[in-house]
């Protein structure tokens, strides 16, 4: 599939991708200027805030491994 850049700037993303990735009119895309390739991500506001709202709840300081945490949590497991 192939598109075209406008004298503005702009493409047309084609339906069928659109329609694969759920993308409508007024959704925010995301640009990777560090990739070395044209990326895009569909903006997710939602689900930021609440993954940023939990981010550090667990207080779990950075030095412990999470196999340490983890046994810490649940017990010692007896594994054959």
């Amino acid at each position: 599939m192939t598109a075209t850049l406008t004298s503005k700037g702009q493409v047309t993303i084609p339906k069928a991708i659109r329609d694969r990735l759920g993308l409508s009119k007024g959704t925010q895309l995301e640009f990777d200027e560090t990739a070395p390739c044209l990326t895009a991500r569909k903006v997710h506001h939602l689900e930021k805030r609440a993954l940023q709202s939990v981010v550090g709840c667990l207080k779990i300081k950075m030095k412990d491994s999470t196999k340490k945490y983890l046994d810490e949590v649940r017990g010692k497991a007896d594994l054959p």
